[in-house]
């Protein structure tokens, strides 16, 4: 309805009232009952969640620590150590040191011990605490090895002789004197799978020269194309013209460096050589009939200046020796890889066993120890077997200077030396890259004191020099006697690998990839010489290391024939 002008009354519905007094009241008893039931039954929930001693919270922890170890694990490279309550292994560089870390898990096999995880030899951190059990098993395989023997050496047997027909052995003289001797060319024939000769024994007939007990050399030469002496003494041995009676007969003389001989070539000679300086040293018999094979005897006026070859003459004699022939059947080293692992975690409680496994596709190879570096960083920092200690030392107690470490190349300054100390009695394979920068000087080398038990090691020296026409030069030394010796080798790294198999007490040498054989060695007593290897320079030799690897693990055989 519409009154006065400008003004409008409302009327019925069309207006709003708040809560009367009597309404809020009610209104909140009913909201407090409402959320006291919202309160307990958050409480009652929050009870039935599980705790950390819950036995599904524990055995939720102990499966992700399985895990784990098992997805770490799956990464290795190389695995240390290998038992059914610890393992420790290698894996890739994850810190940018260009070097594996090293990660090992162990459980003491006491109750209530903790299982503990420990990394690059730090402090042992406890991953699971009151372990009840804890196994490791291991899926491997074998994989073998082959490479050849030692060549074979023979008896001692006859290789070359003249005796009279008839056995008649008067024969004529032939006087050892001042500067005139007498010698004999001979070639002996060897089946094509002969390696090398050595001469042993030279037998010859005689008596004395008459006058002063004299001195007379027998000596062992190459013989040039026309049967001549030629280039160095080979070997000699003396021989006292006492020893020679007045009537002729059979002696010998040994020679002990006559060895490694060529079963090719132009064929070899025995002089007869004076070397008291005067009087006759002996007189030698000789026949003139016609040499077998066509071999003759030699004389020289001029003390060995200048010879010739008498072949209508012969003297009485016989060299005795031995050959060498490739072993018959190789050997072999048998080694082994880790394809899966196994693990069973139980803590003490109610909770449930946690069991779980893996393949590891790297398939690692199993060691007893092992050294490495690529020397990326300085190798004193390095810790592969996680024992707390440095896996290298430098000598004396001194240090590399970091600024010879560059580029992963170590400019030789200080002796290096393995620890901790290691006798190298199982299969060691050694893998070592280096090169000799000091032209004419004495060169680095590798020196390892292996098979080192009962009183007795073998000294194995690698050594690379530079020489003066700036080709290298490798000798490679077994207790003090050269097994290899490589010349010519051009500049730069030159790696060299070295297989060492103490149950048959022999060494395969490889040099840039190339087999250059296996050779037996006799162990000898050392001289306070310490089970270690060491990487040094002879003399303060310039020398760069790029990379060694000393590999301790495997079993050793010989493959039937």
């Amino acid at each position: 309805m519409i009154g006065r002008a400008g003004h409008v009354d409302l009327v019925g519905g069309a207006g709003r009232r708040g809560f009367s007094l009597a309404e809020l009241v009610v209104s909140m008893a009913v909201m407090s009952i409402l959320f006291a039931a919202i309160t307990s039954s958050v409480l009652l929930a929050s009870k039935a969640l599980p705790g950390p001693d819950d036995p599904l919270t524990e055995t939720l922890a102990a499966g992700e620590t399985a895990a784990q170890l098992l997805e770490q694990v799956q990464d290795a490279v190389y695995i240390t150590e290998r038992t059914a309550r610890a393992i420790t292994f290698l894996v890739a560089d994850r810190n940018g040191d260009g070097e594996y870390e090293v990660i090992r898990y162990a459980w003491s096999g006491v109750v209530g011990d903790p299982l503990t995880r420990q990394v690059n030899g730090g402090s042992a951190v406890t991953v699971v605490a009151d372990v009840n059990q804890f196994g490791l098993g291991y899926m491997a395989r074998s994989m073998t090895e082959q490479y050849p023997g030692p060549p074979v050496e023979s008896a001692e047997m006859r290789l070359a002789y003249y005796k009279p027909p008839g056995g008649a052995n008067d024969g004529k003289g032939v006087d050892v004197k001042d500067v005139e001797w007498p010698g004999q060319f001979f070639k002996p024939a060897f089946a094509p799978e002969v390696l090398s000769w050595a001469v042993t024994r030279v037998a010859f007939r005689a008596s004395d020269g008459g006058g002063a007990d004299e001195w007379m050399g027998v000596r062992l030469y190459a013989a040039d194309g026309g049967g001549l002496p030629a280039g160095a003494i080979i070997d000699e041995t003396p021989f006292s013209e006492a020893l020679l009676g007045g009537a002729h007969a059979w002696h010998d003389v040994s020679l002990l460096n006559a060895s490694g001989l060529s079963p090719t070539g132009d064929g070899w000679c025995v002089v007869f050589a004076n070397i008291s300086g005067g009087g006759n040293a002996a007189k030698l018999r000789y026949d003139n009939n016609p040499a077998p094979g066509g071999e003759g005897r030699l004389t020289t006026i001029d003390a060995g200046t200048s010879y010739s070859y008498d072949s209508d003459k012969v003297l009485m004699y016989e060299v005795f020796g031995t050959t060498v022939v490739p072993a018959a059947s190789p050997q072999e080293v048998t080694r082994d890889y880790v394809t899966g692992i196994d693990v069973t975690l139980d803590v003490i409680g109610d909770a449930a066993t946690v069991q779980s496994s893996v393949n590891l596709p790297n398939a690692p190879e199993v060691l007893s120890a092992m050294w490495e570096s690529h020397f990326n960083t300085d190798p004193e920092w390095l810790d592969i077997n996680a024992d707390g200690g440095g896996d290298w030392n430098i000598r004396g107690n001194g240090t590399i200077d970091p600024n010879n470490l560059v580029g992963g190349v170590w400019q030789c300054d200080g002796e290096l030396d393995t620890a901790p100390d290691n006798g190298f009695t199982e299969i060691t394979t050694v893998d070592l890259r280096y090169q000799a920068t000091g032209a004419g000087q004495a060169g680095g080398y590798f020196w390892m004191n292996a098979d080192y038990s009962g009183g007795k090691f073998i000294p194995i020296v690698a050594t690379l020099k530079l020489l003066a026409d700036m080709t290298q030069q490798l000798q490679i030394t077994a207790g003090g006697a050269t097994i290899v010796k490589i010349t010519g080798l051009p500049q730069g790294f030159v790696q060299v690998r070295l297989l060492i198999d103490p149950d048959l007490d022999t060494v395969n040498v490889q040099v840039q990839g190339v087999d250059q054989g296996t050779y037996s060695y006799t162990r000898i007593i050392p001289g306070g010489d310490p089970p270690r290897a060491t990487l040094y320079r002879w003399s303060g030799s310039a020398v760069a290391y790029d990379y060694v690897r000393i590999r301790v693990g495997g079993a050793s055989g010989v493959v039937a024939p």
